[in-house]
């Protein structure tokens, strides 16, 4: 080896250990240093409240007004992927006070993103279910109940291997959920009277991974989706669907504002609002990077774009919100890594997560949408 090249050989050795330490040293900064930056609308007046902290890592969370109660289901674990999970039911009078009132697993199996639905005088709570570490969820399950307290065994969804998302109805005798079919990369609307037999209506996307396709009505009967698309080659974006009765047909468009995963809709007066996962401004140029930022924010949906409109105290590992109409507010439950500071996505699946509970007055949001 000449000299020159003995020179250069170990002037790689040196400096490359040397930016390598420089690298770590400023993600390290970043992480422990820094502090949330979250944007929250301060004509949202938002009161916020701390639902649950107990050092395990909750998320997922469903909220329902059933019986004069609120009910909140949600997994509890170690970490974001755990195949010793549970799914626990919180009840309150108040959406302040709260008391465990149910706790359900299923063996050997990760249970994930519970979501309830009111049908025919009894409480259904539907779940995903995922048997390895690694892999995504496969079908979906269910149980009832007569009080919210007494659960019956788990039982499959007919028909099996479509992971399910949130049931919904806009008057209360026929049902509709949005469920996909991962491993075919497809997505489809399906139907029910008794919410345990569903039919399939039509589909609504193909053709690259989609899940957690969330549905709204509008007043005319037409149904508006959003649905999380991975994206090919790097590009993932938000589709958003809509059709009109019955249902059969989907007229779809793309957003990159966010990849809006975990979404829950509802509707103000016809307009479309939406809490889910967003990325105020990634480390890395790919949407949904393990290292970049997260927040819990909402949205209006309109039918060729979705508008950011404010942030929720959050951060790190957090988003999956469900949201609750009463009156002239929406109660919205979430859950975040610590909010006083600002994770990447990456270490908040490994810390403890809290849920929260945001409560927006609606004649507020529907002022600050008008402005975007």
């Amino acid at each position: 080896m000449s000299i020159l090249r003995k020179a250069s050989f170990r002037k790689f050795n040196i400096f490359l250990p040397i930016k390598t330490i420089i690298a770590c040293l400023a993600l390290l900064v970043y992480i422990f240093r820094s502090r949330n930056r979250s944007v929250i609308a301060p004509e949202l007046a938002l009161k916020t409240s701390l639902i649950l902290h107990d050092g395990k890592h909750n998320g997922f969370p469903d909220m329902i007004h059933w019986q004069g109660n609120f009910y909140l289901a949600f997994r509890a674990a170690r970490r974001h992927i755990d195949r010793n999970s549970s799914i626990k039911i919180l009840r309150s009078s108040d959406a302040e006070h709260w008391q465990l009132v149910a706790q359900m697993d299923v063996a050997n199996e990760d249970v994930r993103d519970p979501k309830f639905a009111a049908i025919d005088g009894r409480l259904f709570l539907y779940a995903l279910k995922v048997k390895r570490l690694r892999d995504m969820p496969y079908t979906t399950i269910f149980s009832t109940s007569e009080d919210g307290i007494s659960w019956g065994q788990w039982q499959d969804v007919s028909p099996a291997n479509w992971v399910f998302w949130r049931p919904k109805t806009d008057d209360g005798q026929r049902w509709y959920v949005a469920a996909d079919d991962r491993k075919r990369k497809r997505s489809a609307l399906f139907s029910s009277t008794d919410g345990i037999t569903w039919d399939r209506v039509s589909t609504i996307y193909s053709g690259e991974f989609n899940a957690e396709i969330e549905l709204s009505f509008l007043a005319n009967k037409d149904m508006v989706c959003t649905v999380r698309v991975e994206g090919v080659e790097g590009d993932p974006k938000t589709m958003i669907g809509q059709a009109a009765h019955p249902y059969e047909t989907w007229t779809l468009t793309s957003s990159r504002v966010t990849r809006l995963d975990g979404a829950c809709s509802f509707t103000h007066r016809d307009q479309v609002l939406s809490a889910g996962r967003f990325e105020p401004g990634p480390l890395s140029a790919t949407m949904g990077h393990l290292l970049n930022r997260k927040r819990t924010s909402l949205f209006l949906v309109r039918p060729h774009e979705i508008v950011w409109l404010s942030d929720l105290p959050s951060s790190g590992d957090t988003g999956y919100a469900s949201a609750l109409v009463l009156g002239d507010r929406a109660f919205i439950v979430y859950y975040t890594s610590d909010p006083r500071k600002d994770d990447p996505w990456l270490l908040g699946q490994f810390k403890p997560t809290q849920l929260w509970l945001a409560q927006v007055d609606l004649e507020q949001l529907e002022l600050l949408a008008s402005t975007r």
